[in-house]
């Protein structure tokens, strides 16, 4: 079997290693990434001309949806963690979910897994690869890839700090503290307000690493060729262990370069570019969802052109957008930013999500929303319960970042009056609007279980993104499940049901059509087009608490439909004039499937 790589696919390698290592890009350079791959190909017996077969339309559909959860948020006595997860995903998840994304499930030294001490190693709490691999039997898997830094901790650090050859330059480093003027420094893009560099003690004398998120996590330097080489170790180990998608956590701050803003340089888009050539080489159809929290348009540059970068991005203006829209019950700036949502080609999708192991980040809802919307945010979040993380500006103000709280407290206030009958159809109200708009949807464990804010812990721990991280006992678990009239399980059984059904409607397939309608601001309303224009579905979430009615005109919206089928209830209803009046109840979801003549 040939193991070579493709002369197109040489050509592909040698013109992303330029764009990231530029001068240094040599042919010796070349041969060592070269020498690396083809061993993995030769190893596994892979023919890189496999890709010429593969076609890429065909890697997402309308049953792709993703469960996001750490490997330890189910605990189970004298169980390693993987063990209680596979146990809880094929008991309740199996054929409702497709892939589950197992956030860093490797062994750390702070931020819940982000600070990576040993990337091809198992967390031993969590299991080992044998347990990786037994849960990937009935589900696809989705790894997280921590590549702008690692723990301080860390073995490579530990490394770098000893100088050990191949590691002098590994991270970011200068030789004191004042080595970046303040003008370069109020240019730099940050998430955070700790300070950015953090001394270490290097071979008897002091050094100042690069530190964008803590003083425990490290940043590599990618100037170094050892780096990448290293990550694509990593990398290629991944996906001998079945990895099917990848997050490539903070991609923004990837690439620094003084002078500038440090932040989605030329470079860190190749970095991006390296990976799809590596996966289009190794597994083409595996999947590279690229995570920036920052505004709109920076955050689709990383779709590339369509072909050469990530096939899917984090729709990251989504959750505040739906968290003003239900506090306001207008839809109109959700609805209007919506039709702006355009992909540069049929192969990529946004992954469309509303609640995650992090917070709700407001940077991305800048300039979508006004600066007074987004305080308004902030203000409704402490009301509600929950916690607010700053980042610093050039000016060296602190500004809101992040909010932290679980999206049922957000949309459910303590001093609320409505009947936990509605908490719950506005909740999930909230999680079919999701479902409705075009790409691949993703829940967290806490949005799929509708948990509340676990404040206690945050105030404890000191870190405020532990309010919707909240550790389950296997057994309570169940307990709570299966009490059908808990609050915990009419959602959760009522969205799985409700994503059932859209799996087997080939209108939401993520690159099908989208067409947003504004005709009642109460009412988030879409029609949803399968690839082939064959199969319409009419979408109307009431994001209200009072009743209301939308008129709907068939002959532009629905041309050649004769009847309608609602999706949830089975309900069906004749259609004899050119306007249809729907009638919702508070909180009400409709998919209404048109049948045509």
């Amino acid at each position: 079997m040939k193991t070579n790589l493709t002369p197109e696919q040489s050509q592909k390698l040698k013109k992303v290693l330029k764009k990231i290592f530029h001068q240094k890009a040599n042919k010796s350079l070349f041969n060592r990434f070269q020498k690396v791959i083809q061993a993995y190909l030769k190893k596994h017996k892979i023919d890189p001309g496999q890709s010429k077969k593969y076609q890429a339309h065909k890697r997402l559909s309308q049953k792709t949806a993703i469960f996001i959860t750490y490997a330890d948020l189910i605990l189970k006595q004298n169980q390693k963690h993987f063990q209680a997860l596979d146990r809880f995903a094929n008991q309740y998840l199996k054929n409702k979910f497709d892939t589950i994304h197992i956030l860093p499930f490797y062994p750390y030294s702070s931020d819940r897994g982000f600070s990576v001490l040993d990337y091809e190693k198992v967390n031993p709490s969590a299991g080992d690869w044998t347990h990786v691999k037994k849960l990937g039997k009935n589900f696809k898997l989705m790894f997280d890839f921590v590549l702008n830094h690692m723990s301080a901790q860390g073995k490579w650090f530990k490394m770098f700090l000893d100088q050990k050859p191949g590691f002098e330059n590994f991270f970011i480093h200068f030789k004191t503290k004042n080595a970046i003027s303040k003008k370069d420094l109020s240019k730099i893009l940050r998430p955070r307000v700790s300070p950015l560099l953090t001394k270490f003690k290097a071979k008897k004398r002091d050094i100042y690493v690069w530190t964008t998120f803590s003083a425990d996590q490290v940043d590599f330097d990618y100037r170094e060729p050892n780096v990448l080489l290293q990550m694509t170790k990593v990398m290629l180990l991944y996906l001998e262990k079945g990895l099917d998608f990848v997050r490539l956590d903070a991609t923004t701050y990837v690439y620094k370069q003084l002078g500038t803003n440090c932040a989605h340089r030329p470079e860190a888009h190749a970095i991006v570019k390296y990976f799809r050539v590596l996966f289009d080489i190794i597994k083409p159809n595996a999947t590279i969802v690229n995570e920036t929290n920052v505004p709109h348009h920076d955050n689709i540059s990383y779709f590339g052109n369509g072909y050469d970068e990530a096939q899917m991005v984090y729709n990251f203006p989504l959750p505040p957008l739906t968290m003003h829209t239900f506090i306001k019950g207008d839809c109109t700036k959700l609805a209007n930013w919506a039709k702006t949502l355009s992909k540069p080609s049929p192969v990529t999708a946004y992954f469309n999500f509303l609640d995650s192991h992090d917070g709700f980040g407001v940077l991305p809802a800048k300039g979508i929303l006004t600066d007074q919307e987004i305080k308004n945010l902030v203000k409704e979040t402490l009301i509600r319960g929950g916690l607010v993380n700053y980042r610093t500006e050039s000016d060296g103000s602190q500004v809101p970042y992040e909010l932290n709280i679980t999206l049922y407290s957000f949309l459910n206030p303590q001093n609320s009056k409505d009947t936990e009958e509605i908490k719950i159809k506005k909740h999930l109200a909230a999680r079919a609007l999701a479902l409705s708009l075009r790409g691949v949807p993703g829940v967290y464990f806490h949005g799929l279980i509708g948990s509340t804010n676990d404040k206690p812990h945050a105030l404890e721990t000191g870190i405020n993104r532990d309010i919707n991280r909240e550790n389950l006992k296997q057994e309570d678990l169940q307990d709570v499940l299966e009490n059908k009239k808990s609050r915990r399980s009419r959602i959760f059984n009522t969205f799985l049901k409700i994503l059932t059904i859209r799996s087997k409607e080939i209108a939401f397939h993520p690159a099908g059509g989208q067409k947003i309608i504004l005709q009642n601001k109460a009412v988030f309303s879409l029609i949803r087009t399968s690839p082939d224009k064959k199969q319409k579905i009419l979408c109307l979430i009431n994001i209200t608490n009072k009743a209301q009615t939308i008129k709907i005109d068939k002959d532009f919206y629905l041309e050649n439909a004769q009847s309608l089928k609602e999706l949830i209830s089975g309900k069906s209803i004749g259609l004899k004039s050119s306007y249809i009046l729907f009638k919702l109840e508070p909180y009400q979801t409709s998919w209404w499937k048109v049948i045509s003549k």
